[in-house]
Protein backbone atom coordinates (compact mmCIF):
# COMPACT_ATOMS: atom_id res chain seq x y z
CA UNK A 1 0.00 0.00 0.00
CA UNK A 2 1.51 3.39 -0.98
CA UNK A 3 2.72 5.56 1.87
CA UNK A 4 0.58 8.49 0.72
CA UNK A 5 -2.56 6.44 1.38
CA UNK A 6 -1.56 5.75 5.00
CA UNK A 7 -2.92 7.64 8.00
CA UNK A 8 -0.96 10.53 9.50
CA UNK A 9 -0.22 8.36 12.55
CA UNK A 10 1.26 5.54 10.44
CA UNK A 11 3.41 7.98 8.46
CA UNK A 12 4.68 9.56 11.71
CA UNK A 13 5.46 6.10 13.10
CA UNK A 14 7.48 5.17 9.99
CA UNK A 15 9.28 8.52 10.08
CA UNK A 16 10.20 8.06 13.74
CA UNK A 17 11.43 4.52 13.05
CA UNK A 18 13.60 5.78 10.19
CA UNK A 19 15.10 8.57 12.27
CA UNK A 20 15.84 6.12 15.10
CA UNK A 21 17.65 3.83 12.63
CA UNK A 22 19.73 6.76 11.34
CA UNK A 23 20.68 7.70 14.91
CA UNK A 24 21.78 4.12 15.61
CA UNK A 25 23.94 4.01 12.46
CA UNK A 26 21.75 1.32 10.91
CA UNK A 27 21.15 3.05 7.58
CA UNK A 28 23.29 2.69 4.50
CA UNK A 29 22.82 3.99 0.99
CA UNK A 30 24.24 2.29 -2.07
CA UNK A 31 24.62 4.57 -5.07
CA UNK A 32 25.10 2.54 -8.24
CA UNK A 33 27.36 4.59 -10.46
CA UNK A 34 28.96 2.30 -12.98
CA UNK A 35 27.84 4.03 -16.15
CA UNK A 36 29.40 6.68 -18.27
CA UNK A 37 27.43 9.67 -19.52
CA UNK A 38 28.32 9.05 -23.15
CA UNK A 39 24.69 8.86 -24.34
CA UNK A 40 24.22 12.26 -22.72
CA UNK A 41 27.19 13.61 -24.66
CA UNK A 42 29.14 13.71 -21.40
CA UNK A 43 32.60 12.11 -21.13
CA UNK A 44 32.50 11.48 -17.38
CA UNK A 45 30.50 9.35 -14.93
CA UNK A 46 26.77 10.14 -15.08
CA UNK A 47 26.82 11.13 -11.42
CA UNK A 48 28.98 14.13 -12.32
CA UNK A 49 26.45 15.35 -14.90
CA UNK A 50 24.78 18.72 -14.27
CA UNK A 51 21.08 17.86 -14.56
CA UNK A 52 20.04 21.45 -15.21
CA UNK A 53 18.84 22.44 -11.76
CA UNK A 54 19.09 26.16 -10.89
CA UNK A 55 21.83 25.27 -8.39
CA UNK A 56 23.97 23.71 -11.17
CA UNK A 57 24.58 20.70 -8.93
CA UNK A 58 25.59 17.32 -10.24
CA UNK A 59 23.62 14.19 -9.48
CA UNK A 60 26.25 13.23 -6.89
CA UNK A 61 25.93 16.58 -5.12
CA UNK A 62 22.14 16.40 -5.22
CA UNK A 63 22.16 12.96 -3.54
CA UNK A 64 24.74 13.98 -0.94
CA UNK A 65 22.76 17.11 -0.09
CA UNK A 66 19.66 14.96 0.46
CA UNK A 67 21.64 12.66 2.77
CA UNK A 68 22.94 15.65 4.73
CA UNK A 69 19.34 16.84 5.07
CA UNK A 70 18.31 13.45 6.48
CA UNK A 71 21.17 13.60 8.97
CA UNK A 72 20.03 17.06 10.10
CA UNK A 73 16.45 15.81 10.52
CA UNK A 74 17.70 12.93 12.66
CA UNK A 75 19.88 15.22 14.78
CA UNK A 76 16.96 17.61 15.34
CA UNK A 77 14.78 14.65 16.30
CA UNK A 78 17.44 13.49 18.77
CA UNK A 79 17.56 16.94 20.39
CA UNK A 80 13.76 17.10 20.67
CA UNK A 81 13.70 13.64 22.26
CA UNK A 82 16.68 14.51 24.50
CA UNK A 83 18.77 11.71 23.03
CA UNK A 84 22.55 11.72 23.02
CA UNK A 85 23.00 9.99 19.65
CA UNK A 86 24.37 11.69 16.56
CA UNK A 87 23.16 10.65 13.14
CA UNK A 88 25.18 8.32 10.94
CA UNK A 89 24.37 7.39 7.35
CA UNK A 90 26.83 5.26 5.45
CA UNK A 91 27.21 6.04 1.75
CA UNK A 92 28.72 3.52 -0.63
CA UNK A 93 29.30 4.37 -4.27
CA UNK A 94 29.68 1.43 -6.63
CA UNK A 95 31.70 2.31 -9.69
CA UNK A 96 33.04 0.38 -12.67
CA UNK A 97 36.48 -0.05 -14.13
CA UNK A 98 35.55 2.68 -16.61
CA UNK A 99 34.85 5.39 -14.06
CA UNK A 100 36.16 4.27 -10.66
CA UNK A 101 39.26 6.43 -10.70
CA UNK A 102 37.43 9.59 -11.70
Amino acid sequence: MPLKSQTKEVIEEYSKLGLEKILKGEVGILLLSGGQGSRLGFDHPKGMFNIGMPSNKSLFQYFVDRIIGLKKLANNYAKAEEKEETSKIFLYIMTSQDNGKE
